[in-house]
């Protein structure tokens, strides 16, 4: 075996790159997008841009509509000529944020919508100005953490409502939900909420920080998903990965890094697609100002990740994804012939921060191979000689029978392209709210119960809805009147049989809502001892009840990581508490969570040295009025807590 790189026969750099993209890379099933439009972004080979949400014009309530009834598409009309006709673009747009004098909270533009009725009209409007032109439209951005100030049930709302106003003005158009992360206890509450029917795509953001792409932990989160949304029936529908990214402003992150992992990403997404993965964004277009996650400098220079996606998109827009090639100490990925090249290219690269000699099992032949960067070289390889894989990936072109014989495709799925007209998507909807202070609705067994049911009638006449709710053997039914376009919230009293397991019960809903029929939805309650309090990590309800003490205490899907920090909770009996949490501690580090009344006397709830598992304790002796709950530990990590109060 030869122990040198391959030969190095001659060596140029590319006057320009395969021009396969100009004409694949235009189908607006093209995978690559980017966050944010720039001047000349479009040379990149991206086809798709996500925007809006206060980030760009196009489209950002708070700027189209700075007073209730007089929306101005001026500056959002002028931003999507940039992208179609300039950069020859796709537009994804953001939903969001909330006008100052429409939220919730006023002036709060992360506030929910006060007025359900005022969102509707809003999205309708865009849907209807933009028609044709805009054909999917994402609900909000990243509603799991700090950018939406409302419950998990409020953005449900937002969704239902979202993709109603937007299939009354353009049937054609998709809608988007997600989530920062890929935040699958987040989603499993939107469908509980009844999300299923109301949108056609998941938006996720799979973010990594290290130097190295951990591509099994961004297949296993990927591969999670697609189970979840498979076991709520959704199996048809795929997954867009609208925010993905490293900064140069991390020390660690040097611009080569930066560009060599954006190629990884995108190529191992890419492999993805018996999964339904379809589309990546690179966040984002530019530096803005310090976060480092830009493709160009803040002067509007370009990185290194700028030409390693045009290389990129250069070498692979149009060609179909043939499966992984199997070589030692490698990443290894094959991709087809395009309408333009009768080739296969495989996307070579080793996976740590060293390079690594391999093989690849090809005849003896001379082989173009093209850098991260676009240069080209020709090399001369049989199934001796030893390549030398670099972290910085490079593309070498194979005749399609070597790729054939050396790919290996994992089980082919077929994710049809969304077509909403195709699906008959209800216009109104009904969500269960959960009692205020809580995430999820709570029942005690063998008592009644009051469950607050929030209606939408979205039809343009009035209607009155019919909704039958059944847990177990027990079954009540609400009627309630609604004019076009109307949301209301009512109350439906339900006895909680008795002998019902505390722990969570499926709760059935089923509805008609004038001529409508609405699809049934199964959501979670809480069958409880006593009043109960629940919450996901880094939630909005979680937020509202979070004293830090520690400044740099982090944030993450579901997930509280950090120091020190404290709960504030409302125990509104005298008695007893029953609490379970999920809690530990990164690499297994010591932990623990202590109670207190009077958030100066402290007692041991719970301890240990593990990472984050469940826990249940019980908190006796316990009076009226405020409970503290204390994280403390090494990189502590805290996942959800449920605290009942019993007698």
């Amino acid at each position: 075996m030869r122990t040198t790189t391959a030969l190095l026969i001659a060596l140029t750099v590319a006057g320009s790159l395969c021009a396969a993209f100009a004409e694949n890379g235009l189908d607006e099933r093209s995978p690559f997008g980017i966050v944010c439009p720039w001047t000349d972004i479009g040379q990149t080979g991206a086809r798709w841009t996500r925007c809006g949400a206060e980030a760009t014009e196009l489209v950002n309530w708070p700027g189209m509509e700075p007073a209730k009834g007089k929306i101005d598409f001026t500056k959002a009309e002028n931003e999507l000529g940039g992208i179609d006709a300039r950069e020859k673009l796709f537009p994804l747009p953001i939903l969001g944020y909330t006008a100052p004098w429409a939220g919730r909270v006023p002036g709060k533009i992360d506030s929910p919508p006060k007025n359900l009725a005022d969102w509707d009209r809003w999205v309708n409007a865009c849907a209807d100005h933009f028609r044709g032109r805009v054909k999917f439209w994402e609900v909000w951005n990243e509603p799991n953490i700090e950018f939406f100030n409302g419950s998990i049930a409020d953005y449900a709302n937002l969704v239902k409502t979202a993709s109603a106003a937007v299939r009354r003005a353009d049937p054609s158009a998709s809608v988007l939900m997600g989530t920062a992360g890929v935040d699958l206890d987040f989603i499993r509450r939107c469908y509980e909420c009844g999300c299923g029917p109301y949108y056609d795509v998941i938006s996720v953001h799979p973010y990594q920080w290290d130097p190295t792409f951990n591509d099994g932990w961004f297949i296993e989160k990927l591969t999670n998903l697609r189970k979840l949304m498979d076991s709520f029936g959704d199996t048809d529908k795929r997954i867009w990965l609208t925010e993905l990214g490293w900064a140069t402003s991390d020390k660690r992150i040097t611009p080569d890094i930066q560009a060599r992992l954006l190629v990884q990403a995108y190529v191992t997404a890419l492999s993805l697609e018996h999964l339904g993965v379809d589309k990546i964004f690179w966040f984002c277009v530019k530096d803005w100002g310090g976060p480092g996650y830009g493709i160009y400098n803040d002067d509007s220079t370009k990185k290194p990740a700028w030409f390693a996606y045009q290389t990129m998109t250069g070498q692979l827009a149009g060609r179909p994804y043939m499966g992984k090639v199997g070589i030692e100490g490698a990443r290894c990925y094959a991709f087809g012939p395009s309408r333009d090249e009768n080739d296969a290219v495989l996307c070579l690269w080793a996976p740590g921060m060293d390079a690594a000699p391999t093989k690849l099992d090809v005849p003896v032949a001379e082989y173009a191979a093209y850098s991260i960067s676009g240069e080209k070289q020709t090399l001369k390889l049989d199934a001796d000689t030893a390549v030398t894989a670099t972290p910085a990936p490079q593309y070498v072109h194979v005749p399609v029978e070597v790729a054939q014989r050396l790919a290996v495709m994992t089980d082919r799925r077929e994710f049809p392209w969304p077509d909403p007209a195709a699906q008959q998507r209800p216009s109104s909807f009904v969500t269960v709210m959960p009692q205020p202070n809580t995430e999820r609705p709570w029942l005690i067994t063998g008592q009644h119960g009051v469950l607050r049911l929030y209606v939408h009638n979205g039809q343009a006449v009035a209607a009155e809805a019919e909704i039958k709710v059944t847990l177990g053997s027990a079954s009540t039914t609400a009627r309630v009147k609604l004019g076009a376009g109307e949301s209301r919230e009512t109350g439906v009293s339900l006895l909680c049989p008795i002998g019902t397991k505390p722990g969570l019960a499926d709760l059935k809903v089923s509805a008609k809502i004038g001529g409508e029929e609405i699809a049934p939805q199964v959501t979670s309650v809480r069958v409880a001892l006593g009043p109960t309090v629940e919450f996901l990590g880094n939630s909005y309800l979680e937020r509202s009840m979070y004293l830090q003490p520690d400044p740099k205490s982090g944030c993450s899907e579901s997930m509280r990581f950090g120091s020190e920090w404290t709960y504030k909770l409302d125990a509104p009996q005298s008695g007893s508490a029953l609490v379970q949490m999920d809690v530990g501690a990164n690499m297994a580090q010591p932990w623990t969570v202590s109670w207190s009344q009077d958030n100066a006397t402290w007692s041991t709830l719970f301890e240990g040295q593990s990472w984050h598992g469940l826990h249940e304790g019980r908190i006796d002796g316990l009076r009226k009025g405020s409970l503290y709950l204390r994280c403390k530990g090494t990189d502590e990590q805290f996942a959800s807590a449920v605290v009942t109060f019993v007698p």
